[in-house]
């Protein structure tokens, strides 16, 4: 019987994680500046409007199969994500963040920092404050880097819409916005790979370098995960309870962005911490929501104004896949216990927070502004200002019949 010995089995496949060694050009004011050839043959740019492109065939983005061996195009897609990584945290760093570290105290020193840990971003724009006005805590796609809104999106809306450049700079840099804190959390990069040195997805692990091509994806084991961040659900509580916590003053407001499983653990968390987090949540808005209101949630006390399953059904709403434009009324209310809107986006779900992190961020506003504004009941599909009782802190919510043909939501 015929076997490969080790030594003769091909080696595992490697590309660079830099732009202009993979074979990309940085144009810059319309000028080409680098012009390198991919080893296999392609040739790719970054065009003045910042989408990645084929130089060949500019109509083309980032091709992924370029080999019938799959291993190729995994080492080539991770050199790219590396690429983008980079690209999205030096960008986001510019505009007004900065990287913290998960336990706390991998934050003190140099040799603090080489033991497993979770990075966040963290805005620097408040440090001299003892408590920000505001906190605005974005909980991501638990299946995406640190930085990035979706790998796809930036080949198709270019890298400061892709990934959360665009979104930092409309946060951290509108005047209105002066006394808010941004934190980013990190559901996805939660495997922490010792060679490397990081904390990665579970896409980039299974690229990492091996020690033949056929050989199987490294296993993981508990040396793999940070303690109190083995999963998403451990990490969105471990920022609760220490980030936002320690910001948290007596008027402080937390309004909450999250995405598909992020928004799952978010409210798994407040489910059982909800008179902990009552009088300081001022919102929340799901992107691809997860949660049935049912289960996740409950019904029963939907009428008790201090239940957690009555603020999601006056305080929250959801985004999801749609045609319509953005902030139009989608039909699927009741079963997450909030009023649904389109976002805009007709087919991919990780492509739902770019295209409608604005309008969520004008909801939120609202949410921060007006503490007795109220969504309309799961029956309405128009908005209005609701107010409160005389000496009630409690929103009222109000319903009224609205024209089936109508489009675009409403503020009255």
């Amino acid at each position: 019987m015929y076997a490969w010995k080790f030594s003769d089995m091909p080696g595992d496949p490697v590309f660079p994680a830099d732009l202009t060694r993979l074979g990309y050009v940085l144009m810059k004011y319309g000028k080409i500046d680098v012009i390198m050839t991919l080893t296999l043959g392609y040739r790719y740019m970054i065009t003045a409007d910042d989408h990645i492109r084929q130089i060949v065939n500019p109509e083309e983005s980032f091709k992924y199969k370029i080999d019938r061996n799959d291993r190729y195009n995994v080492k080539h897609r991770e050199a790219m994500n590396e690429c983008v990584r980079s690209i999205a945290l030096e960008r986001i760093l510019d505009a007004g963040m900065e990287v913290k570290r998960l336990p706390l105290d991998t934050n003190s020193n140099d040799a603090a920092m080489k033991k497993p840990h979770i990075p966040i971003l963290v805005s620097k724009n408040l440090e001299h404050k003892s408590h920000p006005r505001r906190i605005l805590f974005l909980v991501p796609d638990p299946d995406q880097d640190l930085g990035v809104w979706s790998h796809r999106g930036v080949g198709r809306d270019g890298i400061n819409e892709g990934t959360m450049a665009n979104f930092v700079k409309g946060v951290l840099e509108d005047d209105k916005h002066r006394d808010t804190m941004l934190i980013i959390a990190n559901p996805g990069q939660l495997l922490w790979h010792p060679d490397a040195g990081r904390a990665m997805t579970i896409l980039s692990w299974d690229a990492m370098d091996r020690p033949h091509g056929p050989s199987l994806m490294a296993p993981i084991n508990g040396d793999n995960r940070v303690a109190g961040h083995r999963n998403h659900s451990q990490h969105i509580q471990s920022i609760f309870e220490t980030i936002v916590k320690l910001n948290l003053g007596p008027e402080t407001q937390v309004g909450i962005m999250c995405m598909s499983a992020g928004g799952l653990s978010v409210l798994e968390y407040l489910r059982s911490h909800w008179s902990d987090w009552r009088q300081s949540i001022a919102g929340i808005c799901f992107g691809d929501p997860l949660h049935t209101a049912e289960f996740d949630v409950g019904t029963s006390d939907q009428s008790e104004p201090t239940s957690l399953a009555y603020f999601l059904t006056t305080r929250c709403r959801a985004y999801v896949l749609s045609a319509k434009p953005v902030g139009s009324h989608d039909n699927d209310s009741g079963q997450y216990g909030c009023n649904c809107y389109s976002s805009s986006e007709p087919a991919n779900t990780d492509c739902i927070m770019i295209a409608a992190w604005r309008d969520m961020l004008a909801r939120l506003w609202i949410y921060f502004e007006e503490r007795d504004y109220a969504e309309p009941s799961l029956s309405g599909v128009q908005e209005r200002r609701c107010n409160s009782p005389e000496g009630s802190t409690e929103p009222v919510v109000e319903s009224f019949p609205v024209d089936d043909s109508e489009e675009s939501t409403l503020i009255c």
